[in-house]
């Protein structure tokens, strides 16, 4: 194969490499599949395509999500009243809103979801401003502003069912594909007015930007991918944001940004400025538009909980909420003693309404049997990895 491919690579005018390392093959392989199909070897493929199968599932689960959407009541996901005046407002005056704005203030809480990033919303008012042709009806609109929500959930299918073929062969990706798209909570949160089915889709976009570019070495096309990812999950919802500090620990991990060589680290060094400067270009603007309107709050957070403090009902105002800390409640208390932990891992599977609507028993029994499954499957290979890592060489 080496033979063919410098044999192609000389009629070009091209110099190749001439060591027969394996590693530095499959890179050359991924990043010049042209050169390869040309010399007549199949290359690696750059992007794993989606079956028709695989298309049909994605279909059948954005179908349960829209008759989930259609049937849901309004404001029966938590706070969709607060979250729908955010693209009302963007449908009928054409216009991003100042949180501050009365338009989108909520009388009992004082504040707004404008202060926060909502870029699912503006989706979701061209969603309505497109449906507005047809019918200006306030449900209908809902609707089409809830297809937002479908939106997220198909796309994070799509990268999910990407990076299990990255991750699994056979059956055990298949597996992995079921246990994220047959995920109650997953589908509910597509079925209502709301920034998280955005990050959860920005998070499957991220993970599948890290597989990529391992395999790759960050080439072009996994660094615009971990951009566009990155940009989204600041764009989503701050809870998210975790995603986005890992993808800078693991670019640096998996890149060879500290190489000892100088010319090697100053190309690693410009690969990441580019996904910096990417991210800085699709997402920038909002932080900026807020450092404007808030007077330097960039994540418009201070200014949310001043307007809270400020104009909420009481019992509403952020200094009269309740939390552990302030009830002189210990942290093991709120976690086991107040339900914390089985609360928080029993909505992840899934609990709808203001958890409020619980799901029978046996579902979340089911499901921790196949999480505990496969935590210890993980544990057993990363055992026998390094087991064999540690075996005497020949």
């Amino acid at each position: 194969a080496l033979y063919i491919i410098n044999r192609n690579l000389s009629k070009n005018n091209l110099i190749f490499f001439g060591n027969t390392n394996t590693c530095a093959v499959r890179v050359f392989m991924i990043e010049n599949s042209d050169i390869c199909e040309s010399a007549g070897i199949n290359p690696i493929p750059k992007r794993n395509r989606i079956t028709l199968f695989e298309l049909l599932f994605i279909l059948f689960v954005g179908i349960i999500g829209f008759v989930w959407m259609h049937y849901l009541p309004f404001n029966c996901g938590p706070d969709e009243t607060m979250r729908f005046l955010i693209p009302q407002y963007i449908y009928h005056y054409g216009s991003l809103p100042n949180g501050a704005d009365s338009a989108v203030i909520d009388s009992r809480w004082g504040t707004s979801y404008g202060f926060t990033p909502i870029f699912s919303y503006i989706v979701s008012a061209v969603f309505m401003k497109i449906t507005s042709f047809f019918s200006t009806d306030f449900h209908v609109l809902l609707h089409a502003a809830r297809f937002a929500g479908l939106l997220w959930l198909t796309g994070t299918l799509y990268f999910t069912i990407k990076s299990a073929k990255l991750l699994f062969n056979g059956l055990y990706r298949w597996i992995f594909i079921v246990l994220v798209g047959g995920l109650p909570q997953l589908i509910f949160l597509s079925t209502y007015v709301n920034c998280d089915s955005f990050a959860i889709f920005s998070t499957s976009v991220i993970v599948y930007a890290w597989l990529i570019g391992k395999n790759t070495n960050w080439d072009k096309h996994s660094r615009i991918t971990l951009a566009i990812g990155v940009s989204a999950c600041l764009l989503s919802y701050y809870n998210a944001y975790g995603f986005v500090l890992v993808s800078i620990l693991y670019y640096i991990a998996t890149s060879r940004i500290f190489s000892h060589d100088k010319t090697e680290r100053k190309t690693e060094w410009k690969k990441f400025s580019f996904v910096v400067l990417l991210v800085f270009l699709l997402c920038g603007w909002w932080f900026i538009r807020n450092g404007i309107l808030y007077h330097g709050d960039f994540l418009g957070l201070t200014t949310s909980n001043r307007y809270g403090e400020l104009y909420a009902v009481n019992g509403y105002k952020p200094s009269q909420r309740w939390n552990a800390y302030d009830a002189g409640v210990s942290l093991f208390s709120m976690l086991f003693l107040h339900l914390w932990i089985t609360k928080t891992y029993c909505s992840f599977i899934g609990v709808f309404g203001y958890m409020k609507y619980w799901l029978p028993i046996y579902y979340y029994i089911i499901y921790t049997a196949i999480y505990i499954t496969g935590c210890a499957g993980i544990v057993s290979r990363i055992r026998t990895v390094g087991e064999k890592r540690n075996l005497p060489d020949g």
